[in-house]
């Protein structure tokens, strides 16, 4: 089972409790304030508090499924600009599964490196030619890694677990919101109150 890569670039949550106590009057340092607030699903106060999380070791797939939450900002890895020397494939655990599996499993997993492999060979083979990176890189398989920095306000990130940490999303993708969330829960206590948490940590 391939694990993506988090680490948290930006934490700011210091304006939450300010204004949280400005919405409401009262002063910020008040215990329990935030965790109060947040517990009464008044989810607009953590919109004043910021993360970046850079998001490595997934897939090129595993990357789009990520760009497409609304209200995050994204810089993905270019495929224009990266020069790709060795690259890496990210394959689902179902496809990983089949080296493990009978004679026809163990061919069809060896045709899936042979595809993947050969998608890179092709790619260097029109570099070679002079074709440009923003061309060859059409023919790469969608498998390749890719990383990402996404950043946002608590928020997003609050719908973002909601959302992504589901066993009806792709497990890839699942793991990276699993994995952030992790990260998160040790910044700030409030996301332990998340309805995620208790799925996650039993």
């Amino acid at each position: 089972m391939t694990q993506p890569i988090v680490k948290i670039l930006t934490w700011a949550d210091g304006a939450v409790k300010h204004a949280t106590a400005e919405c409401y009057g009262i002063d910020p340092e008040t215990k329990g304030l935030v965790k109060r607030v947040v517990g009464q699903e008044h989810l607009a106060v953590l919109r004043h508090g910021f993360a970046s999380v850079r998001i490595s070791n997934i897939s090129r797939v595993c990357g789009r499924q990520l760009l497409r939450k609304s209200h995050a900002d994204y810089l993905e890895r270019s495929q224009r600009y990266f020069t790709i020397t060795k690259p890496n494939f990210i394959l689902p655990d179902a496809l990983r599964a089949l080296e493990q599996g009978d004679g026809v499993d163990q061919v069809l997993y060896a045709m899936v490196q042979e595809h993947l492999q050969h998608s890179f060979d092709l790619y260097e083979k029109l570099r070679e030619r002079g074709i440009l990176k923003e061309d060859a890189r059409y023919i790469f398989a969608q498998a390749i890694e890719t990383s990402m920095v996404m950043s946002g306000n608590l928020q997003m990130w609050w719908d973002f677990f909601n959302l992504r940490i589901d066993g009806r999303v792709q497990k890839e993708t699942c793991r990276v919101a699993i994995a952030i969330f992790k990260e998160f829960c040790k910044m700030d206590n409030i996301f332990k109150q998340h309805p995620k948490y208790e799925a996650i940590y039993g």
